[in-house]
């Protein structure tokens, strides 16, 4: 099973992604959410995960600089966003 964990800064992106992950992936399971840098540097503390969904822009900072926390990240990233 892999731990995922959702970091964006909209709750209704949040929510639509939890859903398709429900729905289509199977083997992956949601261990937290975040809507902010900081809260997403907690939650990947907190829970350890495999995979993280990272929207790259929020209000709070970017989701590289939430990367920047991690220097040997145990984890994959799949980048999430609603800009081009």
């Amino acid at each position: 099973m892999t731990r995922a964990v959702i970091i964006d800064d909209e709750a209704l992106m949040r929510r639509t992604i939890e859903k398709m992950a429900l729905e289509h992936c199977p083997n992956v399971k949601l261990v937290a959410q975040a809507g902010s840098v900081s809260s997403g540097v907690a939650a990947i503390k907190r829970h350890h995960p495999d995979l993280v969904l990272l929207d790259i822009r929020m209000d709070d900072g970017t989701g590289f600089d939430l990367l920047e926390q991690f220097p040997s990240p145990g984890f994959k990233v799949i980048f999430i966003t609603a800009f081009d």
